[in-house]
């Protein structure tokens, strides 16, 4: 998903925002085994637009390296049988940048 970042400053550590969107595609599978022992499968596609907002703080060893810790909300909305379905995730995020120039 294309992602556009702002940091607040310009120090080591950076608090940042970051804003997305873009097209999900969403593939769900699942196996049940009920107490009489009959065994069934349930699989379902679907694809929609998610969007996402979140924020945290980047740490640059370097000028184009940092270690990142933020959190993000995500909502994303597709329709299943005729019915609109909007979904939203809460993440923690652990990571690694390298910043291209």
């Amino acid at each position: 998903m294309p992602t556009a970042t702002y940091f607040f400053s310009k120090e080591k550590a950076r608090p940042y925002i970051n804003a997305g969107m873009g097209f999900i595609d969403i593939k769900q599978k699942a196996n049940t085994l009920s107490s009489s022992g009959a065994f069934s499968s349930y699989e379902n596609n679907n694809n929609g637009f998610i969007w996402s907002v979140g924020g945290g703080l980047a740490y640059f060893i370097s000028k184009s390296i940092s270690f990142d810790l933020g959190l993000d909300y995500a909502k994303y909305t597709y329709e299943e049988d005729g019915v609109k379905i909007k979904s939203g995730a809460i993440g923690a995020n652990i990571g690694i940048s390298v910043f291209l120039k």
